[in-house]
């Protein structure tokens, strides 16, 4: 996996700094570093986390963030850890041929719709009564 450039902005490279020097640290307690409204914190360390930044501490009384174990040698390079979360798109499977239609030749009738397994219109013989839901 090669790694990118780190663009963070100075807040979010202060509010790092110090989360690295203090250890894991609250909501209050970050709130003095950037000077930012609560929700504008909280926006930032969520995007924080998303990028693999940060990781919530585990079993603490309320909510603390610290730097990602995985995040913290490569602050120091200038450099950006990988996203967590999803992996390799599931595979679709063969996709079938293009249907290629020559309108110059003349009349063309498609193929008759057939459904795919015995049974499976069924629910089209069922009157509908127009009960509403």
């Amino acid at each position: 996996m090669a790694l990118k450039k780190n663009r963070l902005s100075e807040d979010s490279k202060l509010l790092l700094d110090h989360i690295k020097a203090h250890g894991p640290q609250n909501l209050a307690q970050l709130r003095p570093v950037t000077g930012e409204l609560e929700s504008d914190l909280v926006k930032r360390l969520r995007n924080l986390r998303t990028g693999g930044w940060l990781e919530i501490v585990e079993g603490a009384p309320e909510l603390r963030w610290n730097i990602c174990s995985v995040a913290a040698p490569l602050f120091d390079l200038g450099l950006t850890p990988g996203r967590t979360g999803k992996g390799t798109p599931k595979l679709m499977g063969d996709m079938p041929a293009r249907r290629q239609i020559n309108v110059m030749e003349g009349k063309y009738e498609p193929k008759p719709f057939t459904p795919p397994r015995q049974g499976s219109l069924d629910f089209s013989a069922i009157a509908s009564r127009g009960v509403r839901c």
